[in-house]
């Protein structure tokens, strides 16, 4: 946390969601809608790049800000 004067702030709120697809392009049309809708951070995609353990997911890091006050 962050002293802000006589209160505290939180430097970061994390939230996590996951979403689960029957399909491969049905999570590539969530993260384009996620693209419209917020600020993205950061795509880690390890579904076009799988990794060696054959791990597989799209990961988006999205910047809301004052939306859960």
């Amino acid at each position: 946390m962050k002293k802000i004067g006589d209160e505290y702030s939180l430097l970061h709120d994390i939230i996590g969601v996951r979403i689960i697809c029957s399909f491969v392009d049905e999570i590539y049309e969530i993260k384009d809608w996620i693209h419209s809708c917020f600020k993205v951070v950061e795509v880690r995609d390890n579904l076009s790049y799988p990794k060696l353990s054959g791990y597989r997911s799209l990961h988006v890091i999205i910047k809301v800000d004052g939306w859960f006050r």
